[in-house]
């Protein structure tokens, strides 16, 4: 039945499969359901007539009643008006003179703020507009309009700072904000691209009709947005009399050429998750507004919806937030995405994008992406990317990258890398840590510990150590490199330091009759040994030996040296034996030392143990060897352990 002890294992392997593949599944479900749960809540934009309000017509009303005006107008518009006259008073007369004006702005001239206008197909609705002096709300509407060309402006934001009540624009310039009543002073504000901000001082707190007038910004400003949209260079280099700011916006556009990772996915992710409205807004206001906090479902239906221009004290986002920036904490359920800064704590869900500097703690998931400095603490539940330093502890499932420095504690499942300034601290990693720069500390890994510069402290892998300048500390691991030391001691199978390093060959011989080739590598303080033999002489039934060892070397003067070698060597007949014939092997020699030349020579202690089940056993090893000193031998268990003191020179090439 031996030959089905496999099938456990095999089984065992499988369900590992079956059901790695199965959370693949699921996860993949996940991901697709929360898309579409997005999507679901996610504004759309709707595809719509053009709206009666917004048509214009021209009158000239002289004493005429209001009803007979509402039919010229519905006429011109080609609408039907629908109104109760028992509730609107449409006998009265009126006199006005309209020319391409709106139809919303000729019912302001009849009706001032107390009608109320719906549209329903080809219908306009007019309802009597109830004042209630206890309303706790109020609106004010009207246009947007350019100060130099009188054209009604889309796309503008008019915001209150205090309450953060806003609006944007419509595509024919109009707006409608409702603000609080109870407010001492209202000052609205409104802005949009390439023009000055507004600021106006509302005097009533009841419904009315304000329309704003923007002032385009300066000459220069309009000249650089113009320059901005041209795709050839040529075109700029045509002009010698461009201003110095259309530099500026090159280099911003280079700038946005090379934008990290975190902020494309930052701006991915805001774009999917705000609104259109929230889009204008982050667009025109530039100002960063301050409150001390905010709740949300997703960034459209929260408390603050001018959330990617407001920073706020604390943040509660049940699904995702959209913040400027957080001092406090900050709580998301998915996604954390804040424009600028992060001081105090912040938790996601899944993923947390931060868009400057982190200070304080940051845990998410999935991961963090910052494109900036970190401080404290960061833990990612499979990574953490951070565009600059990271200082504190770093700990997340797969791996952790920094662009530029870590300085405390790193710790990944996989790997960690940092970039080119100074980093000191811990590195422990399963697989590998990368440091492209100096580093101080301690480097642990499974796999590999690489330093692209120097490099001062211990690195401990589970095969490969790489610095490319070690000043001080040591080296652990099954192959160890440097490109130079100070005081490096490498522990390992093979080590090799280019340059400061000991890396001599040597060819010697010996009392067994061996003629030997040795090369010895690492450090004089400590270095390995790897070396074969063979006797020359025996052409039938030559014996040979490959062995392995440690050494190391003192210097006594210029001239003079002494190292100790201890090898193990085994010792076989033609091809590979599979029989025991381990010699070991304590060597003691004086060197001395020419420039890239040098002779050795003195004793050696050695202790044979031999497989005398080995059919060759006693022409191979009964007189073996010829030449030594003090030989001694015991038999036990059917090994024969053999010692003597033997000798040898040895002329060694290299430093």
């Amino acid at each position: 039945m031996q030959e089905f002890a496999y099938l456990p294992h095999l089984t065992y392997a499988f369900l590992a499969v079956r059901t790695l593949y199965d959370a693949i599944k699921m996860f993949r479900l996940y991901i697709v359901i929360l898309l579409l749960f997005f999507c679901f809540l996610s504004p759309s934009n709707t595809f719509a007539q053009t709206s009666i309000l917004e048509k214009n017509i021209s009158l000239e009303v002289r004493n005429e009643p209001i009803s007979e005006v509402l039919k010229k107008i519905s006429q011109q518009g080609n609408f039907i008006f629908s109104y109760n006259p028992s509730v609107i008073e449409v006998s009265k007369t009126v006199s006005f003179s309209a020319n391409a004006k709106t139809i919303r702005e000729v019912l302001q001239l009849i009706f001032q703020e107390k009608v109320r206008y719906k549209e329903k197909g080809k219908y306009l609705i007019l309802q009597r507009a109830e004042e209630d002096e206890n309303s706790k709300y109020f609106f004010i509407s009207g246009y947007v309009l350019d100060y130099q060309t009188g054209k009604k402006l889309a796309q503008a934001s008019v915001y209150e700072p205090l309450t953060f009540a806003s609006a944007v624009s419509n595509e024919y310039g109009y707006y409608q904000i409702k603000l609080l009543s109870k407010q001492t002073q209202v000052t609205i504000k409104a802005v949009k691209q390439d023009y000055q901000e507004q600021d106006l001082v509302v005097e009533t707190k009841k419904n009315q009709n304000l329309n704003i007038i923007l002032s385009p910004q300066t000459t220069n400003a309009i000249q650089v947005a113009e320059i901005r949209k041209q795709d050839s260079l040529t075109i700029r280099q045509a002009n010698p009399n461009l201003p110095d700011s259309i530099v500026i916006q090159m280099v911003e556009i280079k700038q946005k050429e090379r934008e990290s990772l975190a902020a494309r996915l930052k701006s991915s992710l805001s774009n999917f998750l705000t609104s259109a409205n929230q889009k204008i807004n982050a667009l025109n206001i530039k100002n960063v507004l301050s409150k001390e906090w905010q709740v949300g479902l997703v960034p459209y239906l929260s408390t603050n919806q001018l959330m990617g221009n407001t920073e706020v004290g604390f943040s509660l986002n049940l699904i995702a937030g959209n913040n400027a920036g957080v001092k406090k904490a900050e709580l998301g359920g998915v996604v954390n995405i804040v424009g600028n800064n992060v001081e105090g704590v912040q938790v996601a869900g899944v993923l947390n994008l931060v868009g400057k500097q982190v200070k304080g703690v940051q845990i998410a998931g999935t991961g963090n992406i910052v494109g900036g400095e970190v401080g404290y603490i960061q833990a990612g539940g499979l990574f953490n990317i951070n565009k600059g330093s990271m200082t504190g502890a770093q700990i997340s499932g797969l791996f952790n990258l920094n662009a530029k420095s870590q300085i405390g504690f790193q710790a990944a499942g996989l790997f960690n890398s940092n970039g080119k300034e100074i980093g000191e601290g811990i590195q422990v990693a399963g697989l590998s840590n990368f440091q492209f720069g100096r580093y101080e500390g301690v480097q642990i890994s499974g796999l590999l510990n690489f330093v692209s510069g120097e490099f001062e402290g211990v690195q401990i892998s589970g095969l490969v150590n790489y610095a490319k300048k070690v000043s001080t500390g040591a080296q652990i691991g099954v192959f160890n490199y440097a490109d130079s030391v100070g005081t490096l001691i490498p522990i390992g199978l093979f080590s090799y330091i280019r340059r400061g390093g000991y890396h001599p060959l040597e060819f010697s011989v010996n009392e067994m009759e061996f003629t030997n080739l040795t090369f010895k590598t690492g450090v004089r303080k400590f270095y390995t040994i790897l070396t074969v033999g063979m006797q020359p002489h025996q052409v039938a039934k030559r014996l040979w030996h490959f062995g392995y060892g440690v050494g190391t070397y003192w210097t006594l003067n210029n001239s003079l040296a002494v190292n100790l070698d201890l090898t193990v060597h085994q010792i076989n007949q033609d091809s590979f034996s599979r029989y025991v014939n381990l010699l070991n092997r304590a060597s003691l020699a004086l060197e001395v030392r020419g420039r890239w030349l040098g002779f050795a020579i003195g004793p050696a202690w050695n202790l044979l143990i031999t497989d005398t089940s080995n059919p060759n056993y006693q022409t191979i090893f009964d007189d073996f060897p010829q030449f030594s000193l003090g030989k001694n031998e015991t038999v036990n268990s059917g090994f024969r352990v053999r010692s003597w003191v033997g000798l040898q020179a040895a002329v060694r090439m290299g430093k």
